[in-house]
């Protein structure tokens, strides 16, 4: 039985942080998880990272099996609890667990699954490539009534032109576009990725 580490804050309820992707390939997972490990290792939140996509490479890390209940099983990995291919109706029993943050990476077709309801804050990724703005374009559209109130994307390798691009396809919002920086391995943090990553969860 696992010893759970007992969390430094005193919070009243758990915040759920969400990762919705424009598309395939744009590093939405690798953010996710490096967000989950700077919540543990630099802020010391008592920490789950869920996937719903069912990304196969996590179950390379686990070495004892965790389990909460029937169909909520998981395991944990340098503190953090992941919970690999969860469905989205057995959420509300990790939410009765105490977690300080939840990150939910919700991979790409995320609008299908009402995430608004689900998220306290959103992380979207995106592509500007001219060749693929046109799905970024669609994806923000789905997130209206989020995007004018003058949220942050996240994109890796974005370009001033790229972001003027996407501006002018999304008329009268108010939408910023923040540069992922490469993070070599989400599980190692450097100094370099922490800076970004306090940075941009000094709110949480």
């Amino acid at each position: 039985m696992f010893q759970r580490r007992k969390s430094v804050y005193t919070r009243r309820q758990t915040t759920l942080l969400g990762f919705p992707a424009a598309g395939r390939g744009l590093g939405t997972t690798c953010f996710a998880v490096s967000a989950a490990n700077y919540f543990s290792s630099d802020r010391k939140y008592k920490t789950a990272f869920v996937d719903f996509e069912g990304n196969s490479g996590f179950l390379d890390l686990m070495t004892e099996e965790l389990k909460i209940s029937e169909g909520v099983v998981g395991f944990t990995f340098q503190d953090v609890d992941y919970f690999p291919a969860l469905e989205q109706r057995n959420l509300s029993v990790l939410k009765q667990k105490q977690y300080d943050v939840m990150i939910l990476d919700l991979g790409y077709g995320a609008e299908q699954m009402q995430w608004e309801s689900l998220c306290d804050l959103v992380y979207p990724t995106v592509n500007l490539k001219p060749w693929r703005i046109g799905e970024s374009v669609c994806f923000l559209a789905s997130l209206m009534e989020w995007w004018r109130t003058g949220g942050y994307v996240y994109c890796r390798g974005v370009l001033k032109e790229e972001e003027a691009l996407l501006k002018q396809y999304l008329k009268n919002s108010v939408i910023k576009v923040r540069n992922i920086p490469e993070i070599r391995n989400p599980m190692r943090l450097t100094e370099q990725d922490l800076c970004f990553l306090r940075d941009v969860f000094s709110k949480v």
